[in-house]
């Protein structure tokens, strides 16, 4: 199920996202940005994506790793699809305190270049995994709780 991001004002954000849970871990797939001039979805991927690593945040959680997890790309080994950060190192403590505005430039600076023909790099809003793990302020990521708190609505 698809959920949709919304400002703490209750306005939403162009950006989608979906989360898939085991017993302590939380995988948050944001979705791609892109599409024709007038017709562009998620719009808002950058807004949205630096909102979820807030979020994240407050709940003290982990980033163990992000995936690139796009089109033709998914089907190379996760290996090859794990986007390298210039300026943070797995596993990625979050805290209130987090800059989450560079967290969320160097992933889409990395997933830019990661399995990209493009010299310069490809697109910096594809659709990414994020691996999260429960922090010390929570046990486990309750679906219920962690959808609350990401404020998502079923799209």
């Amino acid at each position: 199920m698809e959920f949709r991001l919304k400002r703490s004002d209750g306005r939403a954000i162009d950006a989608t996202f979906s989360a898939h849970q085991g017993a302590t871990w939380t995988e948050i797939v944001i979705a791609a940005s892109g599409g024709s001039p007038g017709e562009v979805i998620n719009a808002e991927y950058s807004d949205g994506l630096e909102t979820l690593l807030a979020r994240l945040a407050t709940l003290e959680t982990t980033i163990v790793g992000v995936v690139l997890s796009s089109g033709p790309q998914s089907t190379q080994s996760i290996a090859r699809r794990i986007i390298e950060l210039e300026h943070h190192d797995y596993p990625i403590p979050l805290s209130s305190s987090q800059d989450v505005r560079k967290l969320r430039a160097d992933i889409t600076r990395g997933s830019s270049r990661t399995l990209s023909e493009s010299e310069g790099g490809g697109n910096p809003r594809r659709r990414l995994s994020i691996l999260a793990v429960a922090g010390p302020k929570n046990a486990t990521l309750g679906q219920g709780s962690i959808l609350e708190l990401l404020e998502g609505d079923a799209v």
